[in-house]
Order: C-alpha cells, then sequence, then structure tokens
C-alpha cells in the first residue's frame, strides 16, 4: 500500500470518476461480504448498487455505484451524475493521531492546501467533527468542490460532495480506515441522498489487523 495522502487523494478521485469502467455488477445478495486487507464489508441497502467485478483499480478499495429509478448508470454518467460509497485501508506512512483533534486539523489544512490553484478542482467547503461510530480515533468529514475541468465534461461545471469517516485502524494502529459516500453531480442538478442506505454499510463494518500478504 501506497502512503496516506497518496491514498486519500487517489480515493477522492476515483470517487468522483466515471461509474461504467472498469466493468460493474448488480448486487443480488445484500448478506454478500466484500474483503481488503484490514476490514470486511457489506454493501449498501436498497435496490440498484453496483460494484466492480473482480479487483479495484484503486488499492485496498472497495466501492458501489449507485442506480436510480429510471435510468440506467451508464445514462447517469454520461452527463456527469453518479453516487458512489466506499471502503478503504490505507498505510499512515509512521503517522500518528492520538486524538479526532489532530487527525481533523490534519486532514482539513492538508485537502485545502491541496486544491490552492489545482487546475481541476476549487475548493467549496471543508469540515470535521469528532465521530464515535466505531470505538476508535474517528472524525467525519465533509468536503465539497467544484470540478471545473474534467476532461469528459469540458464545458460543465460539476459539484463533487462527498462525506467520510476516517478513523485509525483500531486493530493495527499505523494504518487508516476510511469510509465514504456522496455524489458527483452538474451544478445545477438537484443533489441525491441516499445516505440513509449507507447506513447498512457502515454498520456492517468489520476490522480485522492488517496483516499484509507475503512478497513472492
Amino acid at each position: 500500500m501506497r502512503n496516506f495522502i497518496w491514498l486519500l487523494a487517489y480515493v477522492t478521485l476515483t470517487l468522483s470518476g466515471c461509474a461504467t469502467s472498469p466493468p460493474i455488477s448488480l448486487i443480488t445478495d445484500s448478506t454478500k461480504r466484500f474483503e481488503i486487507i484490514g476490514a470486511s464489508v457489506g454493501p449498501p441497502s436498497g435496490n440498484g448498487w453496483y460494484t466492480i467485478d473482480g479487483p479495484s483499480p484503486t488499492l485496498n478499495t472497495v466501492i458501489f455505484y449507485k442506480e436510480t429509478e429510471g435510468e440506467t448508470i451508464v445514462e447517469q454518467s454520461r452527463r456527469g451524475h453518479t453516487y458512489v460509497a466506499g471502503l478503504t485501508v490505507g498505510d499512515l506512512g509512521g503517522m500518528k493521531f492520538d486524538s479526532p483533534k489532530e487527525l481533523g486539523m490534519y486532514l482539513d489544512n492538508n485537502y485545502r492546501k491541496s486544491l490552492v490553484g489545482h487546475n481541476r478542482f476549487r475548493f467549496i467547503k471543508s469540515e470535521w467533527k469528532a465521530d464515535d461510530t466505531y470505538s476508535a480515533v474517528c472524525v467525519r468529514w465533509v468536503q465539497i468542490d467544484e470540478d471545473f475541468n474534467h476532461p469528459a465534461f469540458p464545458n460543465r461545471l460539476l459539484i463533487k460532495d462527498h462525506t467520510s469517516i476516517v478513523c485509525v485502524h483500531p486493530l493495527s494502529s499505523n494504518y487508516m480506515v476510511m469510509a465514504s459516500w456522496g455524489e458527483r453531480r452538474p451544478k445545477y442538478e438537484d443533489a441525491w441522498d441516499f445516505s440513509n442506505e449507507v447506513e447498512a454499510l457502515l454498520k456492517s463494518i468489520e476490522f480485522i489487523p492488517v496483516i499484509l500478504p507475503e512478497r513472492k
């Protein structure tokens, strides 16, 4: 696994990207578990959730895509409106966070800095607060930015609005866990809210000590 900052940036880009590549499949078994290094998770509740066929292109991550009634995921993606949820575990790269305040301030400060002068994303909002969903050092973090230079939508302003619960892994403190959900949408379209369905994903998360596979 790569370091924490790289992983956060890459997952953010993936969650704001297209849901039609690589191939995805409809989840028909709500009891199915998805395992990554350091955690396992079930899908969100409700109908119309898809996941990637085979290994995720994003390192040690599970991503779920929501299809709304009356519109396919392909149609949604073509006009730039997608809703996703995901879970990732990544290496903290030697960093230590002993309190939600330390973690939240670090995330917020570095996120703001990363968008200064960015050639694609423009900062709108970053807010965090301590979160007690899990028995760990955690924050609930809201990020909103404007995607003004998406390669597939060169003349369209998009809003990327995501909420994350970010935690120091409770069983392996050198790692972080991030559960994220939210949408990318054209700026003047109404937002979707499937956070009630994402609750099933959040409640299903089981933490596993991080044991890296042996290198061959």
